[in-house]
């Protein structure tokens, strides 16, 4: 069955963006049924390349998780260096994007106060 489902994309889909699209949502849900490992190897045989981060299907999702990992880690960081309040660490993280995670992780490293790692470059002045 998965064979045809994977077949058929590639049937009808007319873009690159559509078979990405799909394949991203066929992965998705094949993991309802833990059928995600043979959803990945139909896609190998049938040579049809599908990268779910391209997908805005799919983006949304994976940035809200790569967000909270790099805040989870970022508050322990916080927490070990500086002695900070827990509460504290995560009312100050919970509206930041992973970008702007990162870029605290790299500024741990050398901030001397938590004020320092926390503070976060307006759009037009942080670095590109």
């Amino acid at each position: 069955m998965i064979q045809k489902i994977v077949r058929r994309i590639s049937e009808v889909a007319k873009t690159d963006h559509e078979i990405r699209d799909a394949g991203a949502l066929l992965t998705v849900f094949s993991e309802l049924r833990d059928a995600g490992r043979t959803v990945a190897e139909e896609w190998k045989k049938m040579n049809i390349s599908i990268d779910v981060n391209k997908s805005p299907l799919i983006k949304e999702g994976l940035d809200r998780e790569r967000a909270k990992s790099f805040g989870k880690l970022i508050a322990k960081q916080l927490q070990q260096k500086f002695g900070a309040d827990p509460a504290d660490i995560e009312r100050r993280l919970a509206d930041l994007n992973a970008d702007e995670l990162e870029a605290i992780g790299e500024r741990i490293i050398q901030a001397i106060s938590i004020e320092e790692a926390l503070t976060v470059p307006a759009p037009s002045t942080a670095p590109r």
